[in-house]
């Protein structure tokens, strides 16, 4: 038997924006299964506004869209998750590091 480990990023995104100016992001999110997933998301990310849970119909992709609006000039480093919420063995799991 092996050890489980954390999964790895689904990627990095650099997210260019001003301070104080609203910025409209979007990340593809991809359903392997053959039935309708809803993702629970999750992120600390801040000021970052956008739905907690989101629909992927199955076996297909879907637009997972937010807003950031950045309060201070700097880099923010952060990460945005999507898990499964409706699976309770094998969830499907995807996160991405965020720089903006």
């Amino acid at each position: 038997m092996g050890i489980g480990t954390e999964p790895l990023s689904n990627g990095h995104k650099l997210i260019r924006g001003k301070v104080l100016h609203e910025i409209t992001h979007s990340f593809p999110i991809s359903n392997k299964l053959d039935e309708d997933c809803k993702f629970a998301v999750e992120s600390d990310i801040p000021n970052l506004t956008g739905e907690d849970m989101f629909d992927v119909p199955a076996s297909s992709t879907a637009l997972y869209t937010f807003k950031i609006m950045p309060k201070h000039a700097g880099q923010y480093l952060g990460f945005i998750s999507f898990t499964e919420a409706n699976q309770m063995e094998s969830k499907q799991y995807k996160w991405f590091t965020v720089e903006l």
